[in-house]
């Protein structure tokens, strides 16, 4: 067994393999907790940090210039940034859902509102009194089953079948 130990040892060197800690060790410092340290998105850190500086009362664009540096007029993602910044806080964070355009060409959503509208308005077939087949057999009283309505043109006359059997047998 000792052979085996070197080739352990010589295995665990080359390999850098950490020991295994003994059950009554500490918990070592590298191990940490998932709640741990700050693991928000970079841009709602950035977002925070602008409501923070203009919860002091600062000037937005100020505040923005001190959160995401100076405003670069030549960058197109630069002024994105501004503009971001300046229509969140105009909106002041009421309108976070998908608007419905209303003038013009409406969108597809639009569209589809104006769909769903008009299937949900009621109409005069909702309000009759549903017939039998429409009704699950549990949910029919007595006199719903016996004030069925027949339609006479699917009805089967079998006097016609009897008539063939008396005159030429069973089949």
């Amino acid at each position: 067994m000792e052979e085996l130990q070197e080739l352990f040892d010589l295995w665990e060197a080359e390999m850098n393999v950490v020991p295994k800690p003994q059950m009554q060790d500490e918990m070592p410092t590298s191990n940490v907790g998932p709640n741990s340290g700050n693991y928000e998105h970079p841009i709602t850190q950035r977002r925070n940090q602008m409501d923070d500086l203009l919860g002091t009362g600062m000037n937005p664009v100020e505040a923005h210039k001190q959160v995401y540096g100076e405003v670069d007029t030549g960058d197109t993602e630069s002024k994105k940034a501004l503009a971001s910044s300046l229509g969140r806080i105009q909106d002041d964070g009421t309108t976070s859902t998908v608007k419905l355009s209303k003038a013009g060409t409406p969108s597809i959503l639009a569209k589809d509102a104006r769909i769903e509208k008009a299937l949900d308005q009621v109409t005069p077939d909702d309000l009759r009194t549903p017939m039998n087949q429409q009704v699950p057999d549990r949910q029919q009283t007595p006199a719903d089953q016996v004030a069925e309505e027949l339609d006479f043109e699917e009805e089967y006359d079998y006097n016609l079948d009897v008539d063939y059997l008396q005159k030429f047998g069973r089949a």
